[in-house]
Order: structure tokens, then sequence, then C-alpha cells
């Protein structure tokens, strides 16, 4: 999405507009550090462009910088082709696999969460900034838990306008999930089970006091649903 040769406004506007018709008004982006890497100011102006986009159709932004989620392996360049009937077949983590095996990495995405931080930090159309999609998740566990430390000290660093959070997604991760509690300014969180399950864990949520934000659901086979 935030490469030079494939950043398509037109489907982004076709999109954002559907959007808009069903009534949503935030949408949660992924962002990549290899494509702030191959270049850093294209990479910050199709950012800009973008938000122009989303606030044209009235709908804020919620940035996301790491994921523990599918692919661990990338590259930039032309991405493989989607697998037919594959659920997110090209979805690729960040910075996955290679977080291990480059020492150079981290010095490198702290430049790059301050970056993006730095230019975006008063924008009013970022309404709060996802440091970490599902932190643990692809059998990394508590693996994660120095990097997400880190993005909370990166980000508290810039200290931007709007809050910071992580979601907190699987209960069995109970250090991760502490963290989380004890340093988002908004408690967000994924659920993808019934109205009943989903009013459990809201419930559960509701006693650190902190605006709660679901920020992952709809799953029909289970009952996670628009109404």
């Amino acid at each position: 999405m935030w490469q030079k040769e494939t950043f398509d406004p037109v489907t982004i506007d076709s999109e954002l507009d559907m959007a808009q018709k069903i009534g949503m008004n935030c949408m949660r982006v992924f962002l990549h550090h290899v494509a702030w890497n191959i270049d850093k100011e294209g990479f910050k102006k199709r950012i800009n462009e973008y938000l122009d986009i989303a606030a044209s159709h009235h709908i804020s932004t919620i940035f996301v910088f790491f994921d523990d989620c599918w692919n661990p392996t990338y590259a930039h360049g032309k991405q493989p082709a989607p697998k037919t009937g594959v659920h997110n077949s090209g979805w690729i983590q960040d910075p996955g696999a290679v977080l291990s095996q480059d020492s150079i990495l981290i010095p490198e995405l702290e430049t790059y969460v301050k970056d993006i931080l730095t230019s975006f930090k008063k924008d009013k159309r970022v309404i709060f900034w996802d440091l970490y999609n599902e932190a643990g998740n692809s059998g990394h566990g508590n693996k994660s838990l120095p990097l997400l430390k880190k993005v909370f000290s990166w980000a508290r660093a810039i200290n931007p306008a709007q809050p910071l959070t992580a979601g907190v997604w699987n209960a069995g991760l109970t250090e991760i999930n502490n963290f989380l509690f004890q340093n988002s300014d908004i408690i967000t969180y994924h659920n993808y089970n019934d109205s009943i399950m989903h009013q459990q864990a809201i419930d559960s949520l509701e006693r650190y006091k902190r605006p709660l934000v679901c920020t992952e659901y709809m799953n029909r086979r289970d009952g996670s649903c628009y109404f």
C-alpha cells in the first residue's frame, strides 16, 4: 500500500467513500518500516495524502506501527500475488522474523517510530496511535515484550498530542497484558466472540477506569456481527 510504485489514491478514495456511506468514521491503518526505510520522505508524503483523502470522507485515522500477525518474512518491491481462498495471504508482520536476525534493526525501528510520530504528533486527523498489533501472536509470546516496551518508551519521548495504546487480544498473555494496562492511555482490545462474551470482556476491562475501544471484531462464524 505505501510503496511509491503501488500507492493507489484512486482506490483508497473509492474504498473510503464506501466506508463513509455505511457510517464508518474512523479507520485503523497499518504502516510498515520497510516502506519508510526505502523512501522516508515519500512515505510521509503518502501518509499525508492518505490522511487528506480520509478527512475528505470525515474519517479519522488510527495508525498501527508493529504487528505480530501472519507472514514473518518480507521484502520491499513487488509483493507476492494473493493466494485464492487463503485468509490474509499477503499480510506481513513488522518487524517479524528479521528482528532476531538483524542486530542493527532496533535503532532503525526507533528512528522510524520517532520520525513518524514527530511528523504527525499534532495532526488532528490522527485520533490515536496503536503502537503494536497483537503483540505475542504467531507464537512469539513474551519474546515480543522487549520491543513492546521500547515502542512505548520511544513514543513517550516524542509525547504526541494523541493517546497511545496497543490492543489486548489474548487473556493468556498475562505479562504483556499487564504492561498494556499500565501504559496505555486508552484501553483497546480485540474481541471476535458473540455479544454475551463481548460484554463479559467489557465488564472485565472497565475496572481500569479508562476509555475502551474495540479495534477488531466481526466474525459471523462465532456470532460477532454488526448487529
